[in-house]
C-alpha cells in the first residue's frame, strides 16, 4: 500500500514541500536577524540624540561664555574707572568662565573631541606653544583657578586672562559645532538604515509567509493525491 501511494507524484510533492519549509524556516531566521538589527539600530539613534542634546547644551554654554569676555573686553576695559574695580569685574568673569571650562573639562564626550585636535597658540605670558585643545583649556582653567588667590597674582596677567579665555572658548566651539554637524549626519544615517533594515524586514517576512503557505499547498496536493489512492 505504501508503494501505491509513494509514487513519482507524491515524491515530488513531498520534495517542494521540504524546500519551501526549508525557505519559509531560512526566511523566519533572517526577519529574527533583522529584528536585532533594528533594536541595535534604534539603542544607537537614542544614544545619537542624546549626543546631540549634549552638544546642543555645552554649545550654548561656550557661546555665553565667549560673549561674557568680549562684553568685558568692549565695556569694562576701555572705561574710566579705577584699577582695582576693573580687576575685580576680571575677576568676577574669569571665575564664571572658570566653572564653564570646568564642566567642559569633565565631560567624557567634549574631552575626547578636545583631544583630538592639536592647536598653535600663544598663553597670557606670550609664549608660543603647540598642544591639544584638551590641554590648552586645562592650562586655562588651573590659571584661572589661581585668582582665588588674587592678591598674589599681578594685574597685568589677570587683563591677559580674558583675551586668552576667549580665543581658547571660540575654539572649542568650532569643535563642538563640527562635532555637531557629525552627529547630524550619523543621525540620518542612522535613520536612513533603520527605513532600509524595516523595508528588508517586511520584505523578507512576506517571503516567509509566501514560502509557508506554499509548503502548506503542496502539503494538501499531497493528501489529496494519497486520499486519491486510498478511493
Amino acid at each position: 500500500m505504501r508503494f501505491n501511494i509513494l509514487n513519482k507524484k507524491t515524491w515530488f510533492l513531498i520534495l517542494f514541500m521540504g524546500i519551501f519549509q526549508i525557505l519559509s524556516i531560512t526566511f523566519d531566521q533572517v526577519v529574527i536577524q533583522k529584528e536585532d538589527i533594528s533594536r541595535d539600530l534604534s539603542i544607537e539613534r537614542l544614544r545619537l540624540i542624546d549626543e546631540r542634546s549634549d552638544l546642543l547644551r555645552y554649545n550654548t554654554m561656550i557661546v555665553k561664555g565667549v560673549k561674557l569676555a568680549s562684553d568685558i573686553s568692549l565695556f569694562i576695559e576701555p572705561s574710566k574707572m579705577n584699577l582695582e574695580l576693573k580687576k575685580s569685574f576680571y575677576i568676577s568673569t574669569l571665575l564664571d568662565i572658570g566653572i564653564l571650562e570646568l564642566n567642559l573639562l569633565s565631560d567624557k564626550l567634549i574631552v575626547n573631541i578636545l583631544q583630538k585636535r592639536q592647536v598653535k597658540y600663544q598663553d597670557y605670558k606670550g609664549t608660543e606653544v603647540v598642544r591639544t585643545l584638551y590641554d590648552v583649556l586645562l592650562k586655562n582653567s588651573n590659571e584661572i583657578q589661581k585668582l582665588k588667590n588674587s592678591q598674589l597674582i599681578d594685574n597685568q596677567i589677570i587683563f591677559n586672562l580674558i583675551p586668552w579665555a576667549s580665543e581658547i572658548l571660540e575654539q572649542t566651539n568650532t569643535d563642538v559645532v563640527i562635532a555637531l554637524k557629525k552627529n547630524q549626519e550619523n543621525i540620518l544615517k542612522n535613520s536612513d538604515n533603520i527605513f532600509k533594515n524595516d523595508n528588508q524586514r517586511q520584505s523578507y517576512l512576506l517571503f516567509g509567509v509566501f514560502f509557508q503557505l506554499t509548503s502548506l499547498f503542496f502539503l494538501l496536493i499531497f493528501f489529496r493525491e494519497i486520499m486519491k489512492k486510498k478511493s
